[in-house]
């Protein structure tokens, strides 16, 4: 075999072992996306949560002014508003956890992708490559910014949960 059989038998095994990486990352690149937009979709179901709950609680506090407008001290009625107040606190505590599984989901992602990003590509320019770690960077730390957000919110609203179970008509 001559020499330059050899360069070529070299530069087409290369270039394969360079498609076999390339192929293996698209598809680490399709399963993490895929997982990422499931935690998006967490994260919608949880704010519609938030608003049905933001919604139910409007009801209750309209329905608390009209009863008291009408001096009406029935206890059926206020024994149905305790309920709908609880049920509102129920759904609003089920978002609060949903954030949270979703972004700890988001934040694991990020942080895979953060270390996925090799310490040196040749096949790129090094301002590329500086610009795009420190993108992915940029984007860890809001994802842990965003998950420390949610841990205080979900303490919030288990701390009005937990009072509602007391009180419900007067969580604010």
């Amino acid at each position: 075999m001559s020499s330059k059989d050899k360069n070529t038998q070299n530069s087409d095994e290369t270039q394969s072992n360079n498609n076999m990486e390339t192929y293996i990352n698209d598809i680490q690149d399709l399963d993490i996306l895929t997982i990422q937009s499931n935690a998006q979709l967490i994260l919608v179901l949880a704010y519609y949560f938030e608003y049905i709950a933001t919604q139910q609680a409007i009801g209750l506090i309209y329905k608390n002014i009209n009863s008291l407008q009408e001096s009406n001290n029935n206890s059926e009625e206020n024994q149905n508003m305790m309920n709908e107040a609880i049920n509102a606190d129920k759904i609003a505590f089920l978002a609060a956890k949903l954030e949270i599984y979703a972004q700890t989901i988001l934040t694991r992602l990020d942080y895979i992708k953060l270390q996925r990003f090799p310490g040196n590509i040749s096949n790129i320019s090094s301002s590329r490559f500086a610009l795009t770690r420190t993108a992915n960077k940029e984007i860890f730390i809001g994802a842990m910014f965003a998950q420390i957000v949610y841990i205080f919110n979900f303490e919030g609203v288990k701390i009005l949960y937990s009072i509602s179970n007391t009180n419900p008509l007067f969580d604010e």
